[in-house]
């Protein structure tokens, strides 16, 4: 729990790459080179998870590439990229939750580790 705790300071409060507010993490964020990953779980329905990711990139100026929309009943991929910025969202139901897996890179130099 003490480390699950620590690892929320790493993500934004708002903007890209932010948590989806009526959700928990169920992962604690990675950082992946110059990237964050982490992943969440809500009762909220797909369209409401994906609704709050369209808005926070379209805050950040970061554009969507690719919605696979209403392709699918219970799955939805969102990618949003402005190089150096993107964020890619997965959002799945499963038993009757909202699963949710988040990456992003905000573009920033001080989010890479040191090679």
């Amino acid at each position: 729990m003490i480390l699950l705790a620590a690892a929320l300071v790493a993500l934004p409060a708002s903007g890209l790459g932010a948590p989806y507010p009526h959700a928990r993490i169920i992962a604690a964020p990675e950082r992946k080179d110059c990237y964050v990953r982490y992943r969440l779980s809500t009762d909220d329905p797909i369209a409401s998870v994906a609704a709050f990711y369209r808005a926070e990139a379209a805050r950040a100026g970061v554009p969507l590439f690719h919605d696979s929309a209403a392709k699918f009943a219970d799955y939805r991929l969102l990618v949003f990229i402005a190089q150096p910025k993107f964020l890619n969202v997965i959002v799945d139901r499963q038993e009757g939750h909202t699963k949710v897996s988040v990456s992003y890179k905000p573009g920033t130099a001080s989010t890479c580790s040191a090679r």
